[in-house]
């Protein structure tokens, strides 16, 4: 699986779960930040999803500055994978595991 498909399915959960405008690949030239999979629902909410197709990209993620608590994009934040690539214990604290 390459990371736009696991991005796209991420993109298509949101979509089935409460977050009708949802986009997978977003590219900016302004933000620093490049959500892979974004949504918004009704009430302006947002879910970010990172899709993550190695362990070595999961494990580099940690590093990023808009990691830190309430620095990056996303009302709500989870990471997307294929089974095994992250261990549930490791995701970050109010971040969901798809």
């Amino acid at each position: 699986m390459t990371h736009d498909e696991v991005a796209e399915i991420g993109a298509r959960w949101l979509r089935r779960n409460g977050y009708p405008m949802a986009f997978a690949n977003l590219r900016s030239n302004v933000a620093t930040e490049q959500p892979d999979a974004l949504g918004f629902n009704d009430i302006a909410e947002s879910f970010l999803l990172e899709a993550k197709i190695s362990r070595a990209d999961f494990l580099a993620d940690k590093k990023k500055p808009w990691r830190a608590n309430g620095n990056g994009i996303g009302w709500r934040r989870g990471y997307i994978a294929p089974e095994g690539i992250i261990k549930p214990e490791e995701v970050p604290y109010g971040w969901w595991l798809l």
